[in-house]
């Protein structure tokens, strides 16, 4: 940036023939930067032009065979692996089930006991209001006899 600003200083002060040089210079650049492109693109396109060609010859009975045995214990062993896999992901899952099931039995526990205790209370005060209506009908009913007497006397 600051060499452009001093070539184009130096073009304003020299006249026109440093500026025409300065768009030659950068005219140049971007050919050769556009070439550069080109010949990129062409040598990757040559670089995909790969072709795989078949071996149209059969195999023998023993390689056959050595094949066949080594696909076998590649599959055993990718089976046991799965099946490794597939029983630790099912013990965890049934330790956790477990331990919610745990869980769940001791709450609900507590919460019969909580529910057990607010019954008893409301309980207590049912009895209490139970005693408390009594009391009070006896005495609504000593307040009617004094009213009566103090009316017949």
């Amino acid at each position: 940036m600051l060499i452009s600003k001093f070539i184009l200083v130096g073009a304003a002060a020299n006249g026109p023939d440093a500026y025409i040089a300065w768009q030659v210079v950068l005219t140049i650049g971007v050919l050769v930067a556009i070439g550069a492109n080109v010949v990129a693109v062409l040598s990757f396109r040559r670089v995909q032009k790969r072709e795989v060609k078949m071996d149209h010859g059969l195999a023998s009975k023993e390689e056959f065979d050595r094949h066949t045995a080594w696909d076998v214990s590649e599959h055993e062993k990718f089976w046991s692996k799965i099946g490794g896999v597939e029983r630790g992901g099912s013990q965890r899952l049934e330790n956790k089930v477990d331990a919610l099931r745990a869980e769940r039995s001791q709450e609900t526990t507590e919460l019969r006991k909580e529910v057990t205790k607010v019954a008893e209370r409301v309980s207590a005060l049912d009895a209490l209001n139970i005693v408390q209506n009594q009391r009070l009908t006896e005495i609504s009913a000593k307040l009617d006899r004094v009213i009566e007497n103090k009316r017949h006397p």
